[in-house]
């Protein structure tokens, strides 16, 4: 039976955290103690190299330009984490070739609370996604807003799936209990 794209991103999941070396990386750079290599970007991301994995599957941080900025990781910001993760799903499902998997990452040190529930957090939070450049070796070539071609092999690879400003309410993907926690 195969698994499903959630079972497979929390099989990931775990494979990054029983790394020391994938998890002081990650540590380093939600921090600010050091940033990783700035692989791509766009209007309102930038992509980050985090390593491989022994699977020689390599980790890239999907970071939003305003998550931990003031040092708050608001709701919209995982909502935005979060429906990128159910788009991927969604267009793995269609037989789109996305990233393998969506996993959440946060440095938090506080959860910020109104009358009105749950807002944020004080901290800092990315989104990680399959390095489509393989750790370097693969050269990339935007051909849409949406879409970019990777080389060795070519394949055409989906990689903004919609809209970064979903507004939800319930988590999944970016759940406390289903996320690496730093």
């Amino acid at each position: 039976m195969t698994k499903n794209y959630f079972d497979r991103s929390q099989e990931v999941r775990r494979e990054i955290e029983s790394s020391p070396r994938i998890m002081e990386i990650l540590k380093n750079h939600l921090t600010g103690i050091k940033k990783s290599k700035f692989i791509s970007g766009g209007m309102h991301h930038r992509i980050y190299r985090i390593g491989c994995l022994e699977s020689g599957l390599g980790i890239a941080m999907r970071h939003n330009l305003s998550a931990g900025s003031r040092g708050i990781i608001t709701k919209g910001i995982l909502s935005g984490y979060e429906s990128y993760a159910i788009d991927a799903e969604n267009y793995e499902f269609e037989g789109k070739r996305v990233s393998q998997f969506c996993v959440g990452v946060a440095n938090i040190k506080n959860e910020i609370r109104n009358p009105s529930g749950f807002q944020g957090y004080i901290g800092n939070a990315g989104l990680l996604v399959e390095d489509f450049t393989n750790g370097g070796t693969r050269e990339l070539e935007i051909s849409t807003a949406d879409e970019l071609w990777a080389s060795n092999p070519r394949e055409l690879i989906h990689v903004d799936l919609g809209s970064d400003f979903a507004d939800l309410d319930d988590f999944q993907y970016m759940a406390d209990s289903n996320m690496i926690l730093l």
